[in-house]
């Protein structure tokens, strides 16, 4: 893909160049439905592992406390 207004979608992160600067956060394509199971079908344990893992992933690929 190419760069557009200075954002280019890699591999679930989005780099965004700011003057020199670069900054990351995580990219979620358009078509993304945001649904990852149906949760009255789930074992609690697995909804929790999924949350866990959801924000530890948004934290470690965000650059800056804004986009986490």
């Amino acid at each position: 893909e190419l760069p557009e207004n200075g954002m280019i979608p890699f591999i679930g992160i989005e780099i965004i160049k700011k003057g020199t600067k670069f900054e990351t956060q995580v990219y979620r394509k358009v078509t993304n439905t945001g649904l990852f199971f149906i949760f009255s079908h789930t074992d609690k344990r697995y909804k929790v592992g999924l949350l866990k893992m959801m924000l530890h992933r948004a934290y470690t690929l965000s650059s800056e406390a804004q986009a986490f």
